[in-house]
């Protein structure tokens, strides 16, 4: 049931009893305001020798309604789980300040805010408090009321302040609420459905105010503000006025209502290798071949497992509607460096391109860099000195080679001198670093997630 509905009905009852609606003005005065059902049977029963076949639609209306009373008392959590706004012009923001987005377990999740602007975690969970027919499916999950004392606590340590975050759904990050049960981790995001501004509704059933002349009025601009507003963001705040939407009736006191929902994001792990494992990485991301394809162990971010891994999704890639793609690099199964490249219109190779970032690390590479210089920027990287999925700033000799990351086949220069292939190189800091050891980050691990669409 939408707020306009409730009202519209409440109308309809009270005046065929005879009695006057209050005027709503927020979510919280519909709560506060309920009329007594109790008042509107006594009136309507005292009018019955006056109002013989209006009185007995009323009645039936007010005692189904009575018997929706405990419906009623409930009313407030069904409006915010339904994320109804209604916010009046000039009376302040709609803010959008829950979200919601799940990984299983074994995946990632990357929460993101545009410049600006910087995460605030309000509820996470890790565990499991849904069947597996409704989240992250998996046979026979041994119990459905666990969550991990940590996970709000976890989420904040890695996202709390910050414009961007990736957080792992795994035990050894969170510790494990449910010993045998496959887990999945909570957070949110917004998607708009749809957005009013304008007035369909007259005064007494939202957002009173003397001047209203038009209840036939929207902007044409509504939706697409709001949602380029808060598409996919974890909090946004949309002004209602003029000077956002236009003026879709002059003189008429206006309103902004918006329904968004729970949008989920899941992240899926498709490849993932391992340090001291021989072979190309950027082969195996080539070829045709699928590895370890359902093994657990495989899946998991640290280098416990001695093999590769990678998902049928990218030999499909251009029919999985793939629209992010990220790259992290792990050391004991904590992430290092991520970065979120835009997967949309791309195949398996073309993705993996400076142009295509949405997030990074460092400042001097990415869609704000200045300058904004590469040497080498590809997933076969150079091949002569077998530096794969290289992201390098310049060749300047190996004592100043600047770069972000590497995944290094052989031992040619001092820093990719290693006792094992292939090794993960990247720069720990805010941007390039000269590949040094001791200086440059060493991971264990190379990860490559996809979000569909």
């Amino acid at each position: 049931m939408t707020t306009g509905r409730f009202l519209l009905v409440l109308t309809i009852v009270a005046a065929a009893a005879g009695l006057t609606i209050p005027d709503f003005g927020s979510i919280d005065d519909i709560v506060d305001q309920v009329i007594d059902i109790d008042s509107i049977d006594s009136t309507i029963d005292s009018t019955l020798h006056v109002r013989d076949a209006g009185v007995s639609e009323a009645r039936r209306l007010a005692l189904l309604l009575q018997e929706k009373q405990k419906e009623l008392t409930i009313l407030k959590k069904t409006v915010e789980q339904l994320q109804i706004r209604n916010q009046c012009e000039t009376k302040g923001p709609f803010n959008a300040d829950e979200t919601f987005g799940r990984v299983c377990e074994f995946s990632s999740l990357i929460l993101q805010c545009p410049t600006g602007t910087t995460i605030d975690v309000v509820n996470a969970l890790y565990g499991r408090l849904l069947p597996g027919n409704v989240a992250c499916n998996h046979p026979k999950p041994k119990d459905t009321n666990c969550k991990a004392a940590s996970s709000v606590q976890v989420v904040r340590s890695k996202c709390q302040g910050l414009q961007v975050c990736s957080v792992h759904a795994s035990n050894s990050l969170f510790g494990d609420p449910c010993g045998g049960t496959f887990k999945y981790l909570d957070v949110t995001t917004i998607d708009v459905v749809n957005a009013l501004y304008g007035r369909l509704l007259p005064g007494n059933v939202a957002c009173n105010n003397p001047t209203i002349k038009d209840t036939n009025c929207k902007a044409a601009s509504s939706v697409q503000v709001v949602r380029s507003k808060c598409q996919g963001l974890r909090v946004c705040n949309v002004p209602a006025s003029n000077s956002l939407f236009g003026d879709p009736c002059g003189g008429t006191f206006k309103y902004l209502d918006v329904t968004y929902r729970c949008k989920k994001e899941d992240y899926q792990l498709v490849f993932k290798a391992v340090a001291g494992v021989n072979g190309s990485i950027s082969g195996l991301w080539s070829s045709d071949e699928v590895r370890n394809e359902y093994n657990e162990a495989a899946m998991r971010l640290n280098a416990e497992f001695k093999g590769h891994f990678k998902s049928r999704v990218v030999n499909n890639w251009k029919n999985e509607t793939i629209v992010a793609v990220k790259v992290a690099m792990y050391k004991n199964n904590e992430e290092k460096m991520s970065m979120v490249f835009d997967g949309r219109n791309t195949d398996k190779f073309s993705w993996f391109n400076k142009s295509r970032i949405l997030s990074s690390p460092y400042k001097d590479l990415g869609p704000t860099a200045i300058p904004d210089r590469t040497k080498f920027f590809s997933i076969q990287g150079d091949v002569r000195r077998r530096r794969e999925f290289f992201m390098q700033q310049a060749y300047r000799g190996c004592a100043n080679d600047p770069g972000w990351m590497v995944v290094v086949q052989k031992g040619g220069c001092s820093w990719e001198r290693f006792p094992y292939f292939p090794a993960f190189l990247y720069a720990p800091g805010d941007q390039a670093v000269r590949w040094k050891k001791g200086v440059s980050g060493v991971a264990d691990t190379f990860a490559i997630f996809v979000l569909r669409n």
